[in-house]
Protein backbone atom coordinates (compact mmCIF):
# COMPACT_ATOMS: atom_id res chain seq x y z
CA UNK A 1 0.00 0.00 0.00
CA UNK A 2 1.33 3.38 -0.87
CA UNK A 3 0.51 6.65 0.23
CA UNK A 4 0.33 9.99 -1.19
CA UNK A 5 2.05 12.54 0.95
CA UNK A 6 1.66 16.06 -0.65
CA UNK A 7 3.90 19.61 0.17
CA UNK A 8 4.15 22.45 -1.94
CA UNK A 9 2.20 21.08 -4.82
CA UNK A 10 4.89 18.27 -5.05
CA UNK A 11 3.86 14.44 -4.02
CA UNK A 12 5.94 12.24 -2.88
CA UNK A 13 4.76 8.64 -2.70
CA UNK A 14 5.47 6.97 1.13
CA UNK A 15 5.31 3.08 1.66
CA UNK A 16 3.05 2.48 4.16
CA UNK A 17 3.36 -0.76 6.19
CA UNK A 18 0.28 -2.86 7.53
CA UNK A 19 0.37 -4.82 10.54
CA UNK A 20 -1.94 -7.79 11.02
CA UNK A 21 -1.48 -9.84 14.10
CA UNK A 22 -0.34 -13.39 13.74
CA UNK A 23 -2.55 -14.69 15.86
CA UNK A 24 -6.55 -14.40 15.72
CA UNK A 25 -8.99 -13.27 17.49
CA UNK A 26 -9.70 -16.22 20.83
CA UNK A 27 -13.10 -17.91 19.53
CA UNK A 28 -14.11 -17.70 23.37
CA UNK A 29 -13.74 -14.02 22.94
CA UNK A 30 -15.57 -13.89 19.24
CA UNK A 31 -18.59 -15.79 20.77
CA UNK A 32 -18.64 -13.78 23.84
CA UNK A 33 -19.38 -10.53 21.25
CA UNK A 34 -21.25 -12.19 19.03
CA UNK A 35 -23.56 -13.62 21.54
CA UNK A 36 -23.48 -9.83 22.97
CA UNK A 37 -24.53 -8.00 19.86
CA UNK A 38 -27.30 -10.69 19.32
CA UNK A 39 -28.61 -9.91 22.81
CA UNK A 40 -28.45 -6.43 22.35
CA UNK A 41 -29.96 -6.74 18.97
CA UNK A 42 -33.02 -8.92 21.02
CA UNK A 43 -33.05 -6.14 23.57
CA UNK A 44 -33.74 -3.08 20.69
CA UNK A 45 -36.81 -5.25 19.32
CA UNK A 46 -38.58 -5.99 22.65
CA UNK A 47 -38.09 -2.49 23.40
CA UNK A 48 -39.16 -1.04 20.71
CA UNK A 49 -42.43 -3.66 20.37
CA UNK A 50 -43.52 -2.60 23.94
CA UNK A 51 -43.00 1.11 23.32
CA UNK A 52 -45.07 0.38 19.74
CA UNK A 53 -47.92 -1.22 22.54
CA UNK A 54 -47.97 1.68 24.53
CA UNK A 55 -48.01 4.49 22.13
CA UNK A 56 -49.86 2.52 18.85
CA UNK A 57 -53.37 3.82 18.24
CA UNK A 58 -56.00 1.46 17.54
CA UNK A 59 -58.50 0.82 14.39
CA UNK A 60 -60.02 -2.05 12.38
CA UNK A 61 -58.19 -2.94 8.53
CA UNK A 62 -59.76 -5.58 6.24
CA UNK A 63 -57.51 -7.77 4.21
CA UNK A 64 -57.81 -7.22 0.54
CA UNK A 65 -55.38 -9.92 -0.27
CA UNK A 66 -52.96 -12.43 0.15
CA UNK A 67 -49.85 -12.19 -1.45
CA UNK A 68 -48.30 -15.05 -2.32
CA UNK A 69 -44.36 -14.61 -2.24
CA UNK A 70 -41.08 -17.02 -3.20
CA UNK A 71 -38.93 -17.70 -0.38
CA UNK A 72 -35.50 -17.20 -2.23
CA UNK A 73 -33.42 -20.24 -3.87
CA UNK A 74 -34.71 -23.17 -6.00
CA UNK A 75 -36.12 -25.38 -2.92
CA UNK A 76 -37.47 -22.41 -1.43
CA UNK A 77 -41.48 -22.87 -0.52
CA UNK A 78 -43.87 -19.92 -0.51
CA UNK A 79 -44.93 -17.47 2.61
CA UNK A 80 -48.29 -15.58 2.55
CA UNK A 81 -48.33 -11.74 2.66
CA UNK A 82 -51.78 -9.83 4.12
CA UNK A 83 -52.53 -6.62 2.67
CA UNK A 84 -54.30 -4.54 4.73
CA UNK A 85 -56.58 -1.81 3.94
CA UNK A 86 -57.68 0.94 6.91
CA UNK A 87 -58.96 4.35 7.65
CA UNK A 88 -57.09 7.13 9.59
CA UNK A 89 -57.90 10.30 10.22
CA UNK A 90 -60.54 10.23 6.81
CA UNK A 91 -57.56 9.18 4.70
CA UNK A 92 -57.48 5.39 3.51
CA UNK A 93 -53.98 3.27 3.57
CA UNK A 94 -53.60 -0.02 2.05
CA UNK A 95 -50.55 -1.65 3.21
CA UNK A 96 -48.73 -4.50 2.53
CA UNK A 97 -47.92 -6.32 6.08
CA UNK A 98 -44.04 -6.73 7.31
CA UNK A 99 -44.80 -10.42 8.67
CA UNK A 100 -45.62 -13.88 5.96
CA UNK A 101 -46.59 -16.97 6.82
CA UNK A 102 -46.00 -20.22 5.68
CA UNK A 103 -49.53 -20.74 4.89
CA UNK A 104 -52.48 -18.04 4.68
CA UNK A 105 -53.78 -17.18 8.18
CA UNK A 106 -56.41 -14.56 6.75
CA UNK A 107 -59.11 -14.71 4.55
CA UNK A 108 -59.57 -12.07 2.04
CA UNK A 109 -62.46 -9.90 3.27
CA UNK A 110 -61.50 -10.87 6.91
CA UNK A 111 -61.56 -7.89 9.74
CA UNK A 112 -58.50 -7.79 11.67
CA UNK A 113 -57.70 -5.52 14.74
CA UNK A 114 -54.42 -3.87 14.08
CA UNK A 115 -52.06 -0.94 15.95
CA UNK A 116 -50.54 1.92 13.90
CA UNK A 117 -47.55 4.12 14.80
CA UNK A 118 -49.63 8.11 14.67
CA UNK A 119 -46.43 9.43 13.77
CA UNK A 120 -46.30 6.74 10.80
CA UNK A 121 -49.34 5.25 9.87
CA UNK A 122 -48.40 2.90 8.29
CA UNK A 123 -46.15 1.05 9.90
CA UNK A 124 -48.70 -1.13 11.83
CA UNK A 125 -48.90 -4.59 13.64
CA UNK A 126 -51.89 -6.99 13.74
CA UNK A 127 -53.42 -7.22 17.27
CA UNK A 128 -52.06 -10.76 18.22
CA UNK A 129 -49.09 -10.67 15.81
CA UNK A 130 -46.36 -12.14 18.32
CA UNK A 131 -43.27 -12.19 15.38
CA UNK A 132 -41.33 -9.95 16.95
CA UNK A 133 -41.64 -11.41 20.41
CA UNK A 134 -40.41 -14.71 18.52
CA UNK A 135 -37.74 -13.32 17.02
CA UNK A 136 -36.43 -11.52 19.98
CA UNK A 137 -36.49 -14.67 22.62
CA UNK A 138 -34.88 -16.93 20.00
CA UNK A 139 -32.02 -14.10 19.29
CA UNK A 140 -31.56 -13.74 22.66
CA UNK A 141 -31.75 -17.35 23.72
CA UNK A 142 -28.60 -17.83 21.53
CA UNK A 143 -26.69 -14.85 22.25
CA UNK A 144 -27.45 -16.10 25.77
CA UNK A 145 -26.13 -19.63 24.83
CA UNK A 146 -22.79 -17.72 23.33
CA UNK A 147 -22.17 -15.99 26.02
CA UNK A 148 -21.97 -18.66 28.56
CA UNK A 149 -20.28 -20.95 26.23
CA UNK A 150 -17.83 -18.09 25.60
CA UNK A 151 -17.13 -17.25 29.53
CA UNK A 152 -17.15 -20.92 30.05
CA UNK A 153 -14.38 -21.61 27.52
CA UNK A 154 -12.25 -18.19 29.13
CA UNK A 155 -12.48 -19.15 32.58
CA UNK A 156 -11.35 -23.08 31.81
Amino acid sequence: MRKILELNNYAFVMPVTVSIPDTPMPPEILLFLVGGIFTAIAANILIKSKNFEKTGKCTEATVVETIREHMGGDGGGYTYVPVLKYRVDGCTYKVRYHVGNIRPIYKDGEIVKIKYDPKNVENIVIEGDESNYIVASTLCMIGVIMIGVGLYRLIS
